[in-house]
């Protein structure tokens, strides 16, 4: 069943997003020995923490009509259930591990974005979630590419 929501409560549901999954990482190189896996980690920390912000100044600089736009929309997973069953039950991980867990958070977040775009029928709205999914999509490729190099290491 489809709920309503507000362009304004995806944007925060993508922040929370970013948010946790960057405080999960930290806990995550708290307990990595591996030196690859450290690294890896540390950017994906700091690649959440900067699309936290970004997103937060998106939300800042979208009209108030467009962030009041009813969206008929449903999530799938909140932020914090999703991130909790991505949690891996062991503290020794893979850069493939790691790396698996980062995708997995792009694609739900780039799953959140385009099913918003689809459901609206606000222009502005369906241009500033335009935006947001290009910059979504950019990281997820930045990641990637991220993750060979850390792999080639």
């Amino acid at each position: 069943m489809k709920t309503f929501e507000t362009l304004k409560d995806v944007l925060e549901n993508a922040i929370e997003v970013h948010t946790r999954a960057a405080e999960l990482y930290g806990d995550l190189a708290r307990r990595q020995v591996d030196g690859r896996g450290q690294l890896l980690l540390e950017s994906m920390i700091d690649h959440d923490r900067h699309m936290a912000r970004m997103l937060r100044a998106f939300t800042e600089r979208a009209g108030a009509g467009a962030l009041g736009t009813y969206l008929q929309y449903t999530l799938e997973e909140p932020p914090e259930a999703f991130l909790g069953n991505l949690a891996p039950g062991r503290d020794q991980l893979t850069v493939d591990d790691l790396s698996a867990l980062g995708q997995a958070v792009h694609h739900y977040l780039v799953d959140l974005v385009e099913e918003a775009r689809r459901e609206t029928a606000s222009a502005e709205a369906r241009e500033l979630l335009g935006d947001i999914l290009q910059l979504e999509t950019a990281e997820r490729q930045n990641f990637t590419r991220a993750t060979i190099a850390i792999l080639e290491m």
